[in-house]
């Protein structure tokens, strides 16, 4: 790990800013991650260790985004623009939830496992397409199945 303390020159003037180099102990690279901040105080190693915990929160926006549609919400007014992104966020957590208390499935993570690597395994038509969710279930969930097929009540044969 390596940094240097510089200007950096944005619009509006210059400002002083750390930037971290850091390079994996196999790698042949000269730096693997590149990290430009205006806290000149707190160690490096902690400011990695910080940018690490952020990789969650973009997952778990990148997801909400491309499986949800967060964001994407065509509103018109000011209130609804400002209400539809915390309720498509709180739709994403209880997804999570939902898997963490009844999707998850230690078989399929254990068959994940022993996959070779960069390969998935094929998820099953039943499972959930989240990614932490993905191929988490062999089965439909239990909901309560229809006695018909039809929404409609069918007639049966013996009625006239």
């Amino acid at each position: 790990m390596a940094e240097l303390t510089c200007l950096w020159y944005g619009s509006f003037g210059p400002r002083t800013v750390r930037v971290i180099w850091v390079r994996h102990l196999d790698s042949d690279k000269s730096f693997d991650l590149a990290l430009v901040t205006t806290d000149l105080d707190t160690p490096a190693e902690d400011l990695v260790v910080r940018y690490s915990w952020r990789w969650s929160i973009e997952q778990a926006f990148l997801e909400s985004r491309h499986l949800l549609g967060v964001g994407q919400a065509r509103n018109r007014t000011e209130a609804a623009v400002a209400r539809t992104l915390p309720l498509g966020l709180i739709a994403y957590s209880l997804v999570i939830v939902w898997y963490a208390r009844h999707g998850h499935s230690p078989d399929v993570v254990a068959e994940t496992a022993a996959a070779p690597p960069g390969t998935a395994p094929r998820p099953s038509p039943a499972s959930t397409t989240c990614s932490p969710c993905s191929a988490a279930r062999s089965s439909p969930p239990d909901f309560p199945r229809p006695s018909s097929p039809s929404p409609i009540p069918q007639k049966s044969a013996s009625t006239s």
